[in-house]
C-alpha cells in the first residue's frame, strides 16, 4: 500500500514553485486590512494628540489669567476671604495641570 503525500499541495502551488495562490491572497487581504487599520489608528491618535494641546494651550491660558488675577488682587488687598478662595482655585488648577501633564506623558 502506497501512500499519497503532497498531491493537494502540489496542485496549488504556481507552475514556478512559488507560494500557493490561497496564500498570496490571504496575504494580500491582510495587507490591505493591516493597512487600513493602520490609517484608522493614525488618524484617532492625531485627533487625539490635537485635542490634548489644545487642552493644554487652553490650561495655560486659564492659569496666565488666573496669575493675573491674583497679582491684581495682591494689590487691591481684598478681604482675607476672597484671597482665599482665589489661592484655593490656583492650587486646583495647578493640580490639575500637574495630573494632566503625568497622564500625557
Amino acid at each position: 500500500m502506497v501512500k499519497r503525500t503532497g498531491t493537494k499541495m502540489a496542485t496549488d502551488v504556481d507552475g514556478n514553485g512559488e507560494m500557493p495562490v490561497w496564500a498570496s491572497k490571504m496575504i494580500e487581504r491582510f495587507d490591505s486590512y493591516s493597512s487600513c487599520i493602520q490609517q484608522s489608528l493614525t488618524d484617532t491618535f492625531d485627533h487625539v494628540f490635537s485635542k490634548l494641546k489644545d487642552l493644554q494651550e487652553a490650561q495655560a491660558l486659564i492659569t496666565s489669567r488666573l496669575s493675573e488675577l491674583e497679582s491684581k488682587t495682591s494689590s487691591f488687598s481684598p478681604p482675607h476671604s476672597q484671597q482665599n478662595l482665589l489661592y484655593s482655585t490656583m492650587v486646583k488648577i495647578r493640580a490639575d495641570s500637574h495630573r494632566i501633564d503625568e497622564n500625557s506623558r
